[in-house]
């Protein structure tokens, strides 16, 4: 199934891009322009290949990942999906990761609160920034 998207591509300008789903077994979602071909990258779920996308044609900005515009639960899901992408996805076991949503509310919530840590931290490094003008 191609769901149709309100995002131009990064590599042609094109509005015309939808959501490749999975097919014959695959596991991964990409977004695919129908100008020019460009696609990826590929996330496990619909929406976080839509928000790879997005960072990729800048649609979502810094400033949205540091307010309540782009909420903590899209960070975790972002980040879970880094982390399997530089481990091929496997856990710290060596065993298939399963999908974020799919994971107990309890590592849901660590991997919310470790994000949320985070861009706190980064925050903080930001307001001093800006009152000191040192770390600039």
């Amino acid at each position: 199934m191609k769901n149709t998207i309100d995002v131009k591509c990064p590599f042609c300008g094109s509005g015309d891009l939808y959501v490749e789903q999975p097919t014959d077994g695959g596991e991964t979602y990409d977004v695919m322009c129908r100008s020019c071909g460009g696609s990826g990258p590929p996330r496990f779920t619909q929406d976080l290949a839509i928000a790879a996308f997005r960072l990729r044609d800048g649609v979502v900005t810094e400033k949205d990942v540091l307010t309540k515009k782009f909420p903590s639960q899209r960070l975790a899901e972002l980040a879970y999906d880094a982390y399997g992408r530089t481990t091929d996805f496997k856990n710290y076991q060596g065993l298939p990761m399963p999908s974020f949503n799919d994971l107990p509310d309890k590592i849901q919530e660590a991997w919310c609160n470790a994000v949320m840590a985070v861009k706190s931290e980064v925050s903080k490094k930001k307001q001093v920034i800006f009152e000191t003008g040192i770390g600039a």
